[in-house]
């Protein structure tokens, strides 16, 4: 049965352009949320990547938001891709 409450993905929580509060410590933030890394989802993230957008965990530092058009992050229920 499908439900329409939000969930939070632990380590990840959209952080849109009217984000009030700041992020939980320990909490990443991501523009595009790929969900599944077959064949298919491997390759909409290398396309993101090819244009300029960043994995989640290497958006911090010295990136400012003009730099890249954004952050993606690829879900999967499996241990490893494919």
């Amino acid at each position: 049965m499908w439900s329409r409450k939000s969930r939070k993905i632990p380590g990840y929580e959209a952080a849109g352009p009217g984000a009030a509060e700041p992020l939980e410590a320990g909490l990443q933030t991501a523009d595009v949320v790929v969900i599944g890394a077959g064949q298919a989802g491997l390759s909409a993230a290398y396309h993101l990547q090819r244009r300029g957008f960043l994995p989640a965990g290497q958006t911090t530092g010295s990136a400012t938001a003009a730099e890249f058009p954004g952050s993606y992050v690829v879900l999967d229920a499996e241990a490893g891709p494919g």
